[in-house]
């Protein structure tokens, strides 16, 4: 191989790891925008879609401390578990991981939002 061959094919690798890398970025940047309704549609499918887990940091962002209780199962949907003080919803997997992650919600004695956590296992 040539200098000239070997610069062209370095330049051919450079330019497919940045489509790849855009590529990817814009699939993670669309995947991340919380929706309602897709939410509720991937309740059940957690082990084949991490659709909710691609949602969740969003999502977290968009609920305020404070937040009634019923407010934010109106917009999530039946929870996976619930006790007096949190609920909880199934993510499924991130990316490559064998680890599934669970969003928890927790509330105060007034059923105020007070916390969301991504729980790992």
């Amino acid at each position: 191989m040539t200098r000239r061959d070997a610069l062209k094919l370095g330049a051919v690798c450079v330019a497919i790891g940045i489509a790849l890398i855009a590529g990817r970025v814009y699939q993670v940047e669309m995947a991340q925008r919380f929706s309602s309704e897709r939410w509720k549609a991937e309740r059940g499918h957690t082990l084949d879609s991490a659709a909710r887990y691609d949602m969740a940091e969003d999502l977290m962002r968009r609920l305020p401390k404070g937040m009634a209780r019923n407010e934010v199962a109106d917009l999530l949907g039946t929870p996976d578990r619930e006790t007096k003080d949190r609920i909880a919803y199934k993510l499924g997997a991130h990316d490559l991981s064998l680890d599934y992650y669970t969003l928890e919600i927790k509330f105060d004695d007034a059923q105020q939002l007070t916390d969301t956590a991504l729980v790992q296992g």
